[in-house]
């Protein structure tokens, strides 16, 4: 009883007096220690602290410092995925000079990917708090949270059939044409057979996804430049089973991402996938192939194209105003120096982005999305601009590694309030009005939650990631780490 009164105490004068004389941010790493001091076995604050808050020594060190340093800490938080038992972003070079260049008016808190606390830490005053994944509501909770308005729709469409159906909807053409696999195919057609049902039903060219497939990058597509035969062939003697039985042992829960990219390599990998989406065809799609000349990733936040491109003409598009737009080219990074962006299709792309999120009801605007919009061949040889994916939550690596994705997105949330107060920021559905648009939409579509959905469970008012409800766990020492510009 005495050890609850006593952390009641500290959380009130924290909240109502160490807020405003010491700054948000730094409020913020406290309040994630304090919310679990009552459950640690002895009440002596730094060391409870240390074993509840997955703050590291130093991490409090810094902190206790800025105390009496930096009275006047930023607003703006925002949340980074981050690996810390691989790496420490300390003692990462390039992420470290990156904060000390991009974040200098954000405090960054890195969080791991599976972390998911019971209650959030509430930040006060006027404070904005920019979420990678819709999970991260149970960590921390600013007054203005950008990043998950229409966050359990955000997380429905990340299923691409219902992605696709969705733009399809309210977008139409903004997407190529894509059918479930299982509308397309039955189940005693041989493998030949499929491939030629495949080529009947698209003419122009086809692209096999599971529904649930992510960093498959355009050189590991499953489509009909493939002898779909020829790669089951190849998996079924590649020893590509064992093969990945070892990386799951060997990635130890990592992100899907990170699982993929050790997979994609091996020679047997296009035909584990083939072979995959064939026994369960309703867990894959079927998409037109089309000529892609260069894609390019067009982040949207708000209902609006993050940046200055959009809508204006080339020759009055200045080199310093270009900076401003977060979009960039799909692929830079696998490059060793990549190509020079050209103002031009940047304007285009991120022109054709906004057309399309503009058709959008806008109580479906808000929600921040990663769209990779491509710039296509059609067979009149004229060009378009057509939408890949619109990877909706903010969960975009760009926003978080890109210097011009993070400048943008920082000024942006800046100005967050102020577009809140014009109503220029749509906030979006609560809870139970997103869980009825969804529970509608899946009536529409036909789709089935438990077969379409295994990964989530649709509750009345909210939709989890079961994976999330699985790790619900207090943070282990060092498992976030802050840092502060």
């Amino acid at each position: 009883m005495f050890k609850n009164q006593l952390l009641l105490s500290l959380k009130n004068k924290l909240c109502h007096f160490n807020i405003l004389k010491l700054g948000f941010a730094s409020a913020i790493a406290f309040l994630l220690c304090l919310n679990t001091l009552a459950n640690s076995a002895e009440f002596d604050p730094l060391p409870a602290i240390d074993k509840t808050s997955g703050l590291l020594e130093q991490d409090i060190a810094r902190l206790q410092a800025l105390y009496s340093n930096d009275p006047l800490l930023p607003e703006i938080v925002r949340i980074v995925i981050w690996n810390t038992s691989a790496s420490d972003p300390y003692k990462n070079k390039e992420i470290k000079a990156l904060l000390e260049r991009y974040y200098t008016t954000s405090a960054v808190v890195f969080v791991p990917e599976n972390l998911a606390p019971l209650n959030p830490f509430i930040v006060p005053g006027e404070s904005v708090v920019f979420h990678t994944l819709q999970k991260q509501r149970n960590i921390i909770l600013g007054k203005y949270n950008p990043g998950l308005v229409n966050g359990y729709i955000a997380d429905f469409l990340s299923q691409k059939y219902a992605e696709a159906k969705f733009w399809e909807k309210y977008s139409p053409g903004s997407m190529p044409q894509t059918e479930r696999l299982s509308d397309v195919i039955t189940p005693e057609m041989s493998i030949k057979d499929i491939q030629v049902e495949l080529q009947n039903r698209f003419p122009g060219g086809w692209v096999m996804k599971g529904v649930w497939d992510s960093a498959t990058q355009k050189d590991f597509l499953i489509s009909d430049k493939l002898d779909l035969h020829k790669e089951v062939e190849t998996y079924s003697t590649s020893h590509f089973s064992q093969f990945r039985d070892k990386q799951l042992k060997k990635a130890n829960g990592e992100n899907p991402d990170v699982i993929t990219r050790l997979l994609r390599d091996h020679p047997g990998y296009r035909g584990w996938r083939i072979k995959r989406a064939l026994k369960n065809p309703t867990q894959a799609i079927v998409q037109a192939r089309i000529h892609i000349l260069k894609e390019y990733r067009v982040e949207v936040i708000g209902g609006k194209v993050l940046g200055d491109g959009s809508g204006r003409r080339a020759q009055e598009l200045q080199m310093q105003e270009f900076e401003k737009s977060s979009t960039i080219e799909r692929y830079d990074y696998t490059f060793s120096k990549p190509p020079p962006l050209i103002p031009a299709e940047i304007i285009t792309v991120e022109k054709a982005v906004q057309e399309f999120v503009d058709k959008l009801p806008i109580e479906l605007r808000g929600m921040p999305m990663g769209v990779d919009a491509a710039i296509v061949l059609e067979k009149n040889g004229t060009h378009t601009v057509q939408m890949i994916e619109s990877n909706p939550q903010g969960n975009s690596g760009f926003l978080a590694t890109d210097k011009r994705g993070v400048r943008a997105l920082n000024k942006y949330l800046e100005r967050y309030p102020t577009l809140v107060a014009e109503k220029i920021a749509p906030l979006g559905l609560d809870g139970p009005r997103q869980m009825k648009f969804i529970r509608a939409f899946m009536r529409e579509f036909h789709i089935d939650p438990a077969r379409d959905y295994t990964p989530y469970e649709f509750q009345r008012d909210q939709l989890f990631e079961k994976r999330t409800l699985d790790s619900l766990q207090l943070a282990k020492p060092g498992s976030c780490r802050a840092i502060f510009g």
